[in-house]
Formats: C-alpha cells, structure tokens, sequence
C-alpha cells in the first residue's frame, strides 16, 4: 500500500471541495468524466470516432478509437488503472489526446500497432470554429434513486492531418470535427440489482444527439424521450460567432 500523496492538478486553484483533485466529491461507483471527438469527410467515404473515459471510484481509464472506412471498420481498444497523474496525461496504450489550448486546440493521435502495420493509426489536428456550448443539465431517476446527473458541453470545428488503416492513408484536411465533453454519475456497467432493479426495470428510450455543421454556424439537437413518451431532454441551440445562442 502506498501513501497518499498530492497529484499536479492540486497545484491549481480549481478545486470545488475540500478534497484532492485525485478524488471526486462523491463515493458513487458510477462517477465519470468523459471525451468524444467525431472526425468526418465530406464525401462519405470516412467516419473517425474516438473518445477517453476516466472512473475515478473504479480506478480505470480507458479509450477507443474506431474508423469506418467503406463497409470495414477497424478499432483499437484500451483501458489502464488510474493513475495519479490521468487528468492531465490523457494516453491509455497507443491512444493520446492532447490539449494544446482549451476549448480551441487539440492533438488526437493513435500509434501503429508494431505487431500490425496495416491496423489503425492517425494524428490530427481538430481545431474549433465556433465557441463550445452548454447542453441542458441531464437528471434520471430509477424509482426514487438518481441514477444519472451529467454535465456536458458540445463543440464543432475542423480537422487536418493523416489516417492510416488497411494499407491505406488518408489526407486528412479540412474535414469536419465535432466532440463532446461530460462529467458526473452515469450508470457503469456492472452495477448490482436488488430490489431497485425488480422494482424498477429498465425500459427503452428514443436518444437524438445531433451536432450540425455548417459553413456560419453550429446547430446542436439533443432529445430523450422515456418509453412512455415522457421527454426528460428537448433542446436546439444555433451557435454563430459574433451572435447571441439561438435556442429553436
């Protein structure tokens, strides 16, 4: 067993409670803090989604990345323990995203596997064109029990540099970029039943998460609606630099 000791981010006046930025300010296994970016051609040809997770009360970090490149998709997969520095060296395995400068810049980059040099690699620039939006403040419950309370922001930019995957590469530039940030308590897979799951199945929903691009402005669409019609998220937002936020 090792001594608790104070990680980087404890150095910067960002702490909301009285506990180390190691920890979070709640003892549910279900805690998360999240990343997607969504790297897209305009002819159809290529999608890129890729995304890191951190589960601080589980002690795991993870990432993926997968390429749809025609009909074949290729992914690489990753997960570690937490380590005490995680929030700010965002790497599991070949997978790395870097933040060169909040809310505007950022370095996604997969390494060649050295077993596999047809598998999937990259390094891209995703750089923002429109500032990140606030999307609603998300609430479930199960019975009486909150199950979900998630914050989360969206983003639309571009993105240039390189893909590679099945003996092919891929110029990136140009191409259109979108991601998503969240944190908060979201259910993990795993999770013990008991009474609350007997008593309280889950049933289905109808999800739109819908981040737009055009050449002047963003359009982000998200919507949840429970199974029996009830809609707990229901917002449209248009984003143009240099206007207030238009909510549709």
């Amino acid at each position: 067993m090792t001594d608790d000791r104070p990680v980087p981010l404890d150095e910067y006046p960002v702490h909301q409670v009285p506990l180390s930025m190691k920890y979070v300010a709640t003892g549910d296994r279900n805690a998360y803090d999240r990343c997607i970016f969504h790297v897209l051609d305009h002819d159809g040809r290529a999608l890129l989604i890729l995304g890191l997770g951190v589960y601080p009360n589980l002690g795991v970090i993870d990432a993926y990345a997968t390429l749809r490149l025609g009909e074949t998709l290729h992914a690489v997969r990753a997960s570690d323990a937490l380590r005490d520095d995680s929030r700010t060296n965002l790497a599991v395995g070949p997978l790395r995203i870097l933040v060169e400068r909040p809310l505007r810049d950022f370095v996604l980059s997969c390494e060649a596997a050295p077993d596999d040099p047809d598998g999937l690699s990259y390094e891209i620039n995703w750089s923002a064109d429109f500032p990140a939006l606030w999307e609603p403040h998300h609430l479930q419950r199960r019975g009486g029990r909150l199950t979900l309370e998630g914050r989360r922001f969206a983003q639309a930019g571009h993105c240039d540099g390189w893909i590679r995957a099945g003996g092919r590469e891929l110029r990136v530039q140009g191409w259109t970029g979108t991601r998503d940030r969240s944190w908060g308590v979201r259910p993990v897979p795993g999770e013990e039943g008991g009474r609350l799951a007997e008593e309280h199945p889950t049933a289905g929903f109808h999800w739109i998460w819908c981040p737009v691009r055009f050449e002047d402005r963003f359009l982000m669409v998200i919507v949840q609606e429970d199974a029996d019609g009830h809609r707990s998220l229901n917002d449209a937002t248009v984003v143009r630099p240099g206007h207030r936020d238009r909510q549709l």
